[in-house]
């Protein structure tokens, strides 16, 4: 990330992105949101994230609900015992939907790697 605070101004890299963009790869999705907490505390004016549009912190706040959301969905679904494919076919957040146009289930690599995190913890 690149911060110029006398201009208000955050890159973020792909730390935070708007749009259809999150790819969670092997990171560690919980540290992320704190990460993601840590950085809407800056007086952040203008906001350019890895990929999409330039906006504010609303970003920020999205990026965040998206881990959030998931998380909670798919840890949820674990608790009642759903294996993964089915937690991949029932998994919905209407959120997401309507930031990115897409469906959450359409992200499987996310919903697998959350699975793989909340299942080694």
């Amino acid at each position: 990330m690149a911060w110029l605070p006398k201009h208000g101004v955050l890159f973020t890299g792909d730390a935070c992105v708007t749009g259809a963009f999150n790819y969670t790869g092997d990171s560690d999705t919980a540290s992320w949101i704190t990460v993601l907490n840590s950085i809407a505390e800056l007086p952040v004016k203008l906001l350019a994230p890895g990929h999409g549009e330039l906006g504010d912190k609303n970003i920020i706040a999205k990026q965040r609900r998206y881990f959030v959301e998931l998380r909670a969905a798919v840890k949820n679904m674990i608790d009642q015992g759903k294996p993964l494919a089915e937690i991949k076919e029932m998994i919905n957040l209407p959120f997401y939907k309507e930031w990115t146009g897409v469906e959450a289930k359409s992200r499987e690599e996310n919903i697998e790697h959350v699975y793989r995190e909340l299942n080694e913890s």
